[in-house]
């Protein structure tokens, strides 16, 4: 039987070429992606940076968070002051006071710059700077049966912190933190207007120091991380002193005020992508 050479080199070169293209893996899916973000970059593994969450290659963030909440209030008080070198108002140079808060918590207004770095395929390190302020309002509830009028505690701070974050899910990321926070406090004093006779509220300044712990539950929509929304809850312990000199007819006037807190606080934030 002849042999023709043609069609047998054509049905050769058929099968192999079926048999490599067997052997080729499948083209990935493109995915639902945003306009700004190339198909090579998704394949690259450049998900996080370029704004996939929750893929499985690991990446980076940079992003904002601006957050309004609530912090715990003033739990105790020492009063030192002294009029002419004397102690003033009572006997004691130093009285351990309580607080009376209203509202229970003070408000707090921050604004936080998050940098994650991301070894793992869904969880890895993070670190933080945030620019805090907050107010809180009370009364002193003294030692010798005498109530202070409303007073005012207003606090500006820079924290930083250390974390780790988890994706739970594409849509989903939880965070846990330790903060050190350190600031400047502008405390109302209610001293007794010696020339007057009358009760008057100054106002000392001081240092503070805060440290605490963040949890944080963070939503994305669709695949972006373009923007997104979170909740925190806090455990905070905190030590402020301030300090308060004048002169007056009777001498120098010099009152310090301790101030101590510990509990719980709460923020809402919104997070955007620079």
């Amino acid at each position: 039987m002849p042999v023709r050479p043609v069609p047998l080199v054509a049905s050769l070169l058929a099968s192999v070429a079926a048999l490599v293209a067997a052997e080729q893996p499948p083209v990935p899916r493109r995915p639902d992606i945003t306009r700004d973000m190339s198909y090579e970059d998704w394949l690259a593994g450049r998900d996080i940076k370029e704004q996939i969450y929750g893929s499985a290659q690991s990446g980076e963030f940079d992003e904002w968070r601006f957050h309004i909440g609530w912090v715990p209030g003033i739990d105790r008080v020492q009063v030192k002051s002294t009029v002419g070198g004397t102690a003033y108002p009572g006997p004691v140079n130093v009285e351990t006071d309580r607080t009376l808060n209203n509202p229970v918590f003070g408000t707090t207004l921050e604004a936080e710059w998050i940098l994650g770095d991301f070894d793992h395929e869904r969880d890895g390190w993070f670190y933080s700077l945030g620019f805090e302020y907050y107010e809180r309002r009370y009364k002193i509830l003294y030692a010798v049966g005498a109530n202070s009028p409303d007073l005012t505690m207003i606090a500006t701070g820079v924290g930083v912190g250390m974390g780790y974050a988890w994706y739970l899910t594409p849509h989903w990321r939880y965070e846990i933190q330790p903060k050190l926070t350190l600031g400047l406090v502008w405390n109302q004093i209610d001293l007794l207007d010696l020339e007057l006779a009358n009760q008057s509220n100054k106002t000392g300044t001081g240092p503070y120091i805060e440290l605490g712990l963040r949890q944080a539950l963070i939503w994305h929509p669709a695949n972006t991380q373009r923007w997104h929304l979170g909740a925190s809850l806090d455990y905070r312990a905190g030590y402020a002193q301030t300090s308060y000199r004048t002169q007056t007819v009777l001498g120098d006037t010099n009152s310090e005020v301790r101030l101590w807190w510990a509990g719980f606080g709460a923020t809402l934030f919104y997070g955007q992508r620079f």
